[in-house]
């Protein structure tokens, strides 16, 4: 994330809205359409009872998720990741439907790969279960 999108898309505010504060892990953990001004980011991983909290921003809306997966093979390698979704929060207001919500989504998880890895996975595959 560069200083400009950090500041277009108000990082900041990101930040707060979890326990993990690590800014410079959370500038990796994303990815952007910037045509579109939409961004996937993971927000925290979540405890042994949770599980781990992303958010999409879409239209000037934050719309928070939480996703669960299984992965098989390396991240530096193949691998191939089943992603569900347990929770996803759509703002009242937000008009978008949630069929394109979820399109969005997982053309967001393909790119993200598995944490943001994109470009150093060989080959990867995505998976949904939703």
């Amino acid at each position: 994330m560069s200083n400009e999108d950090a500041k277009q898309y108000d990082f900041e505010a990101l930040r707060n809205l979890t326990y993990h504060r690590n800014m410079l892990e959370l500038q990796y953990s994303w990815v952007i359409d910037r045509e579109r001004k939409i961004f996937f980011i993971h927000l925290e991983s979540g405890g042994p009872e949770e599980t781990p909290r992303h958010a999409l921003y879409w239209d000037g809306q934050l719309l928070t998720l939480r996703l669960e997966w299984t992965s098989e093979g390396t991240p530096y390698g193949k691998l191939s990741t089943t992603w569900s979704l347990p929770y996803l929060f759509i703002p009242e207001d937000f008009k978008r439907s949630r069929q394109e919500i979820l399109t969005v989504l997982k053309e967001a998880l393909i790119v993200y790969k598995f944490y943001a890895y994109g470009g150093q996975q060989v080959e990867h595959s995505a998976f949904f279960n939703f």
